[in-house]
């Protein structure tokens, strides 16, 4: 499997996803304020000198036009959570095994065929499917 690790992004002046902080999501660089947390309030209406308030001046309006610019390049939260996952695999010694090739549930030659998208289903007369090459 290897080993997964995360670089810290930039996206611009203000923007950063560093894995030392917020596990690795975007937030407005020397905070710990996520993005998303402020696209989301954008997204509902708020004012943005509203949403600046809120986060104490920690934030400029420069910095939310810049999180609302490059929010498409942002990575989806389920991104993050495969990230996060695939890192802890990868250092977490239960999961070792999978490092070892012979134990690749994605070879062919270690028995059954994982999913084989050439295979199609066969109809049975009772209706059941069964594959078959």
């Amino acid at each position: 499997m290897g080993t997964v690790t995360m670089e810290t992004k930039t996206w611009g002046a203000c923007i950063v996803a560093d894995p030392a902080i917020c596990h690795g999501e975007p937030t407005f660089c020397g905070t710990r304020i996520r993005v998303a947390d402020v696209l989301e309030q954008v997204a509902r209406g708020m004012a943005w000198e509203a949403i600046i308030e809120e986060w104490r001046y920690e934030i400029e309006r420069d910095a939310i036009v810049k999180a609302v610019r490059v929010s498409h390049l942002l990575p989806e939260e389920s991104d993050l959570n495969e990230i996060e996952w695939l890192r802890a695999a990868a250092t977490n010694p239960a999961f070792d095994f999978l490092k070892n090739p012979q134990e690749d549930i994605y070879t062919l030659a270690d028995g059954d065929r994982f999913v084989d998208r050439s295979i199609k289903p066969q109809h049975t007369r009772s209706g059941e499917s069964q594959w078959k090459p």
